[in-house]
């Protein structure tokens, strides 16, 4: 593999990366994927700026699909557990597809074993492709209305789900809501917000509305579907970059972390945000 290579003739190249990072480099290179010089460096950058500017502590999971490969694409960048895919997800260089009718990505963990509560959470995606049909992330416990953590968008609309608070967007003057990063984050019982990133980073919408105080879902969270017991639905076609979730993020947090993700994906895949 070109990391293990470069490591070896050069230790020098390898001595200021970040424990977090190297440790992700490791994995993914021992599951096959090829990490070059850029791409070491700009992952070893994300988690220095996320430590240094206090975002990273927020995620919970977070996976980059740009491998090509499913094995190193479920990888998570936090703790190195592996997700599972199921059904159609074509894995391409820089991200992954779905299918729209059976594809999807397990993270083998719910929303609310990781914290995520009526006070505080963070659903995110960066979608290359945009979908046109079903949910890019979610977990829902088909129970009524409440405890749900899902995450979707069509070209004109953004809803984010975090239990029982709905934050729902619509698109104004050609504004194309299933492209770019995607973050919604709550930070209290009364504050949700939809973020977008796509040229700049704008806000879509936002809610006070008091939440219901039940956890969030308690179904595995999931990639390109949602969860309804133990059944997947409203499987996606989006091609995703970037996706996972955490615990919420206050407005500055959420800016500069979508920043240092488009920094990240950008330099790895040398493709541009949409």
């Amino acid at each position: 593999m070109q990391y293990a290579y470069a490591y070896q003739l050069n230790g020098s190249q390898t001595s200021g990366l970040d424990p977090d990072a190297k440790a992700y480099i490791n994995a993914v290179v021992g599951a096959g994927a090829t990490v070059t010089s850029t791409q070491r460096n700009a992952i070893n950058n994300f988690y220095k700026t996320g430590k240094k500017d206090g975002w990273y502590s927020q995620l919970k999971r977070m996976y980059l699909p740009i491998w090509a490969a499913a094995s190193p694409n479920a990888i998570d960048m936090v703790v190195r557990t592996s997700g599972t895919f199921g059904g159609g997800i074509t894995h391409s260089s820089g991200y992954a597809t779905g299918n729209g009718s059976t594809g999807y990505f397990e993270y083998d963990t719910t929303a609310v074993t990781q914290g995520l509560s009526a006070s505080t959470g963070l659903l995110f995606w960066l979608s290359y492709v945009g979908g046109t049909v079903g949910f890019q992330l979610g977990g829902f416990n088909g129970t009524g209305t409440g405890n749900r953590a899902v995450l979707y968008a069509a070209p004109g609309a953004i809803t984010s789900e975090q239990t029982t608070l709905t934050t729902t967007v619509f698109a104004t003057g050609g504004t194309s809501f299933n492209l770019g990063i995607v973050l919604s984050t709550r930070t209290s019982t009364t504050s949700h917000k939809v973020f977008q990133r796509r040229t700049t980073f704008a806000q879509r919408g936002a809610t006070n509305t008091t939440a219901e105080t039940v956890a969030s879902s308690s179904v595995n969270q999931a990639a390109w579907a949602r969860g309804q017991g133990a059944t997947r639905t409203n499987f996606s076609n989006a091609g995703l970059g970037a996706h996972g979730f955490g615990l919420g993020m206050t407005d500055l947090q959420a800016e500069n972390f979508t920043l240092a993700l488009k920094t990240l994906w950008e330099t790895s895949t040398g493709l541009a945000l949409p």
